[in-house]
């Protein structure tokens, strides 16, 4: 049996991203501390992230063969990503709400990536680093934002993916590296994962929206 990483980024009504602001006060990721089951385990390997973690060697070689292996610290992100985002009756109750809001709207206003066994999410922020993800809102690719706030986050949010030249052939070979090594999607489409959240951010930006972005597993 497998399972399949989800990750979606969508722009939903100003009004409609108060309504749940205020609903799922308790949930809503607005901060980088989850509810997690073990929350000293999770602020620990938060700050190895934090502090130089992420420059530690995550693929390394295998003798004889084409692909390369996680090392424990490739491991140790993956875990951590997965706990920012957890699974309770609660955050998966809003999930169901934001996807009953998404559904039916169209590409400028909504992204979403797929790949077995592997997180985009997790993915993205792998490529990015530390020091860029840094400033981003919520907590490794949840958030749910206003247009206020999403206006307050636009320009940080801008910087991180609006990428060319080297800085880009960069952030696409890593992800790429992510989704081939810590998944079985080969044939990822690592642009997308960078461009399709920020067309969308911008157009919910232009058009007075707030946004919201989160992770589901099937």
């Amino acid at each position: 049996m497998s399972v399949h990483g989800v990750w979606v980024v969508g722009a939903i009504s100003d009004a409609d991203s108060r309504d749940l602001i205020a609903r799922f006060s308790d949930v809503v990721p607005q901060h980088l501390q989850p509810a997690v089951s073990d929350p000293d385990d999770y602020a620990e390997s938060l700050s190895w992230w934090e502090n130089g973690g992420d420059t530690e060697v995550f693929f390394e070689e295998v003798p004889g063969r084409t692909w390369r292996q996680p090392t424990d610290a490739a491991d140790r992100f993956a875990d951590l990503a997965h706990l920012a985002h957890p699974e309770t009756s609660r955050t998966e109750e809003l999930w169901d709400v934001l996807l009953n809001l998404l559904d039916g709207t169209g590409p400028d206003h909504l992204f979403t990536s797929a790949a077995r066994k592997a997180s985009p999410a997790a993915a993205l922020y792998y490529a990015l680093g530390a020091v860029t993800t840094r400033p981003l809102p919520g907590r490794f690719g949840t958030f749910l934002l206003t247009n206020g706030d999403l206006t307050t986050y636009a320009s940080a949010i801008d910087q991180a993916l609006d990428l060319s030249g080297a800085r880009r052939d960069q952030v696409l070979q890593r992800i790429s590296t992510w989704m081939r090594e810590m998944g079985d999607a080969p044939e990822f489409d690592a642009a997308s994962l960078v461009d399709g959240p920020l067309h969308v951010m911008r157009q919910a930006v232009a058009s007075g929206q707030g946004l919201a972005a989160f992770t589901r597993w099937y």
